[in-house]
Parts: C-alpha cells; sequence; structure tokens
C-alpha cells in the first residue's frame, strides 16, 4: 500500500467522480478520509520497512526442505530486528511525517477529546483506551511481533 499509495487515492477520486450510485459514492469517501490520515501513513511506513527486511527469513523458514537449525536461526534473526525496531518509533514517525507532506496529509496524530462525564464500574473495568494517540501507537509498535 505505500508503493501504491497515490494511485489507491487516484482511483478511489476517479470512482467518486465516475459513479451514478450515491451510495458507492458515499462509501469511497468515507474510505478515502480513512486512508488520507496520518496514522495510515505511519503505519504502511511501519510495515513496509518490517515486511521488506523480515522477506528473506520468511521464505527461508517457509521451504519444504528446511531444517531445524535454518529455521531456527532464521526466527532468531527476526526476533531480534523486531527488537531493534521498537526504539526506531521516532525515525519512522519522521519518515512518515516526509511522505505525509508529499501527499497533503496533515502530519498529526489524532486527538481525542476526554470524557468529562462521570464513569461507572462497567466503565472503568472495560479495556483502557489511550486518549494520547503517540502514546496508543507507541503501545501497538511495541507489541507488535
Amino acid at each position: 500500500m505505500k508503493l501504491r499509495f497515490f494511485d489507491i487515492i487516484k482511483a478511489l477520486s476517479g470512482i467518486v467522480l465516475k459513479s451514478s450510485s450515491k451510495d458507492e459514492r458515499s462509501q469511497v469517501e468515507s474510505i478515502k478520509t480513512k486512508i488520507l490520515n496520518f496514522e495510515i501513513v505511519f503505519l504502511c511506513e511501519f510495515m513496509h520497512h518490517v515486511l521488506n527486511d523480515n522477506n528473506y527469513e520468511t521464505k527461508t523458514s517457509q521451504r519444504c526442505d528446511i531444517n531445524l537449525d535454518e529455521a531456527s536461526r532464521a526466527s532468531a534473526k527476526i526476533n531480534t530486528k523486531m527488537q531493534i525496531y521498537r526504539n526506531y518509533f521516532e525515525s519512522f514517525k519522521y519518515k512518515a511525517r516526509g511522505r505525509a507532506r508529499k501527499y497533503g496529509i496533515v502530519p498529526n496524530l489524532k486527538r481525542s477529546r476526554q470524557r468529562k462525564v462521570e464513569k461507572y464500574f462497567d466503565e472503568l473495568a472495560s479495556d483502557y483506551q489511550f486518549h494520547n494517540r503517540k502514546k496508543y501507537l507507541k503501545l501497538l509498535f511495541s507489541r507488535m511481533y
């Protein structure tokens, strides 16, 4: 998706302009607004690096004639690379900002409004959601792989 991001947006815009169905246009517009988001650009940047760097190891581990020693070495390499990636959050964010500016997307993470109403027990017992998107993405980033 990172490599064809502009083509995807262009195709969605073409569908909006050429479609005669109002429902289809509204669905495509909602998809387009969701894609034109800094978090999507950031995740595309991260996943592009992860998938490209681990491509050889995953292909090696999927071979039919692989022995256990090779598979464990490939798995260990992927594990060390993923541990290194956890420390590169800011560099991925910097690269994603450059790409977002290129596409005309505001390079800021979304901020959600904090609740001012009183919480009840069932709301307190539910999973905690981060209101700061940067902390939320860092948490996702550290738990991936």
